[in-house]
């Protein structure tokens, strides 16, 4: 008895609230949260490290960026980009461990300090689209 033939799918399509939004050509997501988002190339920061970039960290490296910060840390790919030859994300690991950022007076707790290091660490993986808590 032959199994029957299953057909892949190529595309996987995700609906949810405040996770869709058309993409830009840049990767970011825009538009109203209903449409569809295609989850093959779509990959994000997981929520403890996004949290913590989002209350110390884009105080300054935000888009646009403020108070001098040479480039935002918004998405995977400003974590990703290269710079000088490496990925940002090498500079932050170095600068994070070395206490020398967040710039004062923004501050970062030994927990939120704990999370984004241990992201950093194992090479900054992302998660498909979620919401966060």
């Amino acid at each position: 008895m032959k199994a029957p033939a299953v057909a892949a799918v190529a595309t996987v399509l995700f609906f949810g609230p405040g996770c869709g939004g058309e993409l830009e050509p840049t990767g970011r997501r825009s538009g109203a949260d209903t449409s569809a988002v295609s989850l093959s190339s779509e990959r994000e920061i997981p929520c403890g490290p996004r949290a913590v970039l989002a209350l110390v960290c884009q105080q300054c490296h935000s888009s646009p960026t403020r108070s001098g910060a040479p480039y935002a840390l918004v998405s995977i790919e400003d974590v990703r980009q290269e710079r000088d030859g490496e990925p940002t994300s090498s500079a932050m690991l170095a600068l994070v461990e070395q206490r020398r950022m967040p710039l004062s007076p923004v501050t970062i707790t030994d927990e939120q300090r704990s999370v984004l290091l241990d992201w950093l660490r194992s090479g900054a993986p992302t998660v498909t689209p979620r919401e966060c808590p």
